[in-house]
C-alpha cells in the first residue's frame, strides 16, 4: 500500500548474555576449559595437549556450530525432554465454567488451565485490512493499539493477551448472508452474477475465525472477583475496537467456547463431571504431532522484519486454505518495570561492548542497531508508550506425510514474504500447537 502507515519491531531481546554469548554457551565453555585443565594436570605430553585442545574445540563447536537454526547446545534440552516424554499423553487440560455477568446478564464463557489461570475469548469479525483505504487502516490498527495499551497499565488484571487466527471448512453461508444484506441496494443482474459465483466456490468456502483471548494474572485471589475485573477489561477492550472502526466484538459463552475447540483436531470435551473439562490429546514424533490421524507442524517466529513494514505484515500468511493456524501472544509490561528493564538492557549492551573492545573485537552493523534500538525503547517508554512481550506461532495440519511436506514448504515460503524467520519445532511440536490454540500461551 503505497504512503500506508509504516512500523517497525525492532530486534529480538536476548536476556543473560555476556559478550553476546548465551548463559548456555559461556556454560559450555568454562565446563570444557576446566576439562582440558584436568587433562593438562593428569599429563602433559602431545597426548595430553592433543586431548585438551580437542575439548576446547568441541565445546567451541557444540555452543556456535547452528543445525537447522539452533546451535547443539540449545538441541540438547530438547532432545532429551523429547527422549522421556511419553509418546501418547495428555497434551492440554482446562476447565470451563460459565459466569454470569451481573451487569450485562449475559453468560459468559471462562477458561482454567492447570496453573490456575482464567481466560475469556473475544470474537472479532475478519474487516479485509488490505482492502481498505490510507484512513480507514490507520484508525484500525491505532485502535488494535489503544486496546493494547489498556491492559498495559499499572495493576492491571490481565497477564496475557492472545490474538489467534484460523479457518475450518465452510460451505459459503457467511458469503449468501452477506449477500442479502449488501444485495438489497444492487443491481439486479449484478447480484444474479455474484450469487452465481458464490454458488460455483461455495465447495472451496472456508470459515475464518479470528479471537482475542485475554487471561487473568494468577494471583492469591480467586473467585468472582478476578472474573469480574477480567471481565469488565474484555468489554473495555472491545469498544476500543469497536471505536476505532472494528465490527461488533463479543464475548463468547460457554457453548461457542466449547464450539470453538471442537472445531480443531483432537479434542475433546468431557461433561462427566459437574464441570466441563476440554482435553487434547495426541501422539508425538520428532518431526510432527499426531492428532486424530491428522498431521500437525508447527513454527516459532524466531525473528520478525528489521525493516519498516505495514500493517499487512502477516496477509502472505493469514490468505489460504483451511489448514493454517497462525496466534500472536502479546505479555503487558507495566511501566515501571519496562523502564527499569530498558535500562538494564542498555548497561548490560554498554558492559558487553566495552568487553569486546577489550578483547580486540569490533561491534558489527547488527549489534549497532541494537543499541539504537534500547535507546529508542527507552525514550519511548519516557515518553509514556506502553510496553509488550510478544511471540508468534503458525501451525499447519494434513492428512498424510506428503501432503504435510508440501503445505509445510507452503508456509515457510509465505513466511519469507513476510519476511519472518521461522524456526520448526522439532521435537516440541505439542507446544507450538498449543500455543495456537485461544488459550494465551507462547510466553514462557
Amino acid at each position: 500500500m503505497q504512503g500506508s502507515q509504516r512500523f517497525l519491531l525492532g530486534p529480538l531481546e536476548h536476556k543473560g548474555r555476556i559478550a553476546g554469548w548465551r548463559v548456555g554457551q559461556v556454560l559450555c565453555a568454562g565446563i570444557a576449559c576446566l576439562a582440558a585443565l584436568g587433562v593438562l594436570a593428569l599429563s602433559t605430553g602431545v597426548l595430553g595437549i592433543f586431548c585438551a585442545l580437542s575439548i576446547v574445540v568441541a565445546a567451541i563447536v557444540i555452543a556456535s556450530f547452528p543445525i537447522r537454526g539452533r546451535t547443539i547446545e540449545e538441541w540438547m534440552p530438547v532432545v532429551i525432554r523429547y527422549a522421556f516424554r511419553h509418546s501418547k499423553a495428555t497434551i492440554m487440560e482446562c476447565v470451563l465454567t460459565e459466569f454470569e455477568d451481573e451487569n450485562d446478564k449475559r453468560h459468559v464463557g471462562v477458561l482454567a488451565d492447570s496453573n490456575g489461570a482464567l481466560s475469556v475469548i473475544l470474537k472479532l469479525e475478519s474487516t479485509g485490512i488490505s482492502l481498505l483505504d490510507e484512513g480507514s487502516t490507520h484508525r484500525r490498527v491505532e485502535g488494535f493499539g489503544s486496546a493494547l495499551s489498556v491492559i498495559a497499565r499499572e495493576g492491571s488484571v490481565i497477564d496475557r493477551a492472545s490474538w489467534t487466527a484460523w479457518s475450518v471448512p465452510g460451505d459459503g453461508k457467511d458469503l449468501k448472508r452477506d449477500l442479502r444484506i449488501r444485495g438489497v441496494n444492487g443491481i439486479d443482474h449484478t447480484v444474479a452474477s455474484y450469487r452465481a459465483l458464490i454458488e460455483s466456490v461455495s465447495s472451496m468456502a472456508v470459515n475464518r475465525n479470528i479471537t482475542l483471548t485475554l487471561r487473568a494474572r494468577t494471583t492469591s485471589r480467586r473467585g468472582n472477583g478476578v472474573i469480574s475485573s477480567l471481565i469488565e477489561e474484555a468489554k473495555t477492550i472491545a469498544r476500543a475496537f469497536e471505536d476505532s472502526g472494528h465490527r461488533k466484538c463479543r464475548l463468547l459463552g460457554p457453548s461457542a467456547v466449547e464450539q470453538l475447540f471442537l472445531d480443531r483436531q483432537g479434542t475433546m470435551i468431557d461433561n462427566s463431571l459437574e464441570e466441563r473439562r476440554i482435553v487434547l490429546q495426541g501422539s508425538q514424533k520428532f518431526s510432527s504431532l499426531s492428532l486424530n490421524n491428522e498431521l500437525f507442524v508447527s513454527w516459532w517466529i524466531a525473528e520478525w522484519p528489521r525493516h519498516e513494514v505495514s500493517a499487512e505484515l502477516l496477509a502472505p500468511l493469514l490468505l489460504g486454505e483451511a489448514y493454517r493456524s497462525i496466534s500472536v501472544t502479546v505479555e503487558p509490561v507495566s511501566p515501571s518495570i519496562a523502564l527499569r528493564r530498558a535500562q538494564n538492557a542498555r548497561t548490560s549492551g554498554a558492559a558487553d561492548d566495552e568487553l569486546r573492545r577489550r578483547g580486540g573485537f569490533m561491534s558489527d552493523r547488527r549489534r549497532e542497531r541494537e543499541s539504537d534500538h534500547l535507546m529508542t525503547r527507552e525514550s519511548e517508554l519516557v515518553d509514556g508508550h506502553s510496553s509488550l512481550r510478544f511471540a508468534g506461532y503458525i501451525t499447519v495440519s494434513a492428512s498424510d506425510e506428503a501432503l504435510l511436506f508440501t503445505r509445510a514448504a507452503e508456509t515457510e515460503l509465505a513466511g519469507a514474504q513476510s519476511r519472518l524467520l521461522l524456526r520448526r519445532l522439532q521435537g516440541d511440536h505439542a507446544r507450538g500447537y498449543v500455543a495456537t490454540l485461544p488459550l494465551g500461551a507462547g510466553l514462557p
